[in-house]
């Protein structure tokens, strides 16, 4: 739990550091289509196909508790949070019991300084969990990985878009996690 707190302090002062600098197409009002990707490769993740183009992607539809549980190696996750406003959308699942968990988080950036926001925000996200950042390559425009013993965090840009996603169990190695979460990534970023 401690990790996923501490990920979720990082990314509340990203996204209030962003504050002012979002653009037009990033608030809340309309419809946002619910999408659940299905990464190629991660047969556990099930898939309904994206509906329309343009809408925000719903970090819960993304990650359904059932990806969640797939990818921590538990099935005792509940959803903690999901929410969706001004441009941000989190959801966070925990096991209260053994400090697995499952942190999502997409944010639309846009505006001036967008670019360095979210190269510094992508870092700081990815940097938060411990261990040590590496690249991804082909994933958005750019994105790093880090990878503990029992969890990883992948965080990516496109566009103006970031996007991270961070699980923790004790089942799973941080390895498996990790290739799991990045093939899911790559899935959210070409609905992107």
């Amino acid at each position: 739990m401690r990790r996923i707190a501490t990920l979720l302090a990082v990314l509340a002062a990203l996204a209030l550091a962003a504050c002012g600098t979002t653009g037009a197409g990033s608030g809340t009002g309309g419809t946002v289509a619910q999408r659940t990707p299905t990464p190629a490769g991660v047969p556990f993740l099930s898939a309904s196909p994206p509906s329309g183009g343009g809408d925000a992607l719903v970090a819960c539809t993304a990650v359904p508790v059932a990806t969640a549980e797939q990818l921590t190696g538990t099935s005792a996750l509940t959803q903690e949070t999901n929410t969706s406003a001004g441009g941000v959308s989190e959801c966070v699942y925990a096991d209260t019991s053994s400090g697995a968990g499952l942190v999502a988080v997409i944010e639309q950036i846009a505006g001036i300084g967008a670019a360095a926001i979210m190269q510094a925000a992508i870092a700081s996200a990815s940097h938060s969990a411990g261990g040590q950042d590496q690249p991804v390559s082909g994933l958005g425009d750019q994105a790093l990985k880090n990878v503990e013993a029992n969890g990883a965090t992948v965080a990516f840009a496109k566009g103006s878009t970031m996007a991270v996603v961070g699980a923790y169990g004790s089942i799973r190695s941080g390895d498996a996690i990790e290739s799991d979460i990045e093939a899911l990534c790559r899935t959210m970023a070409g609905q992107i």
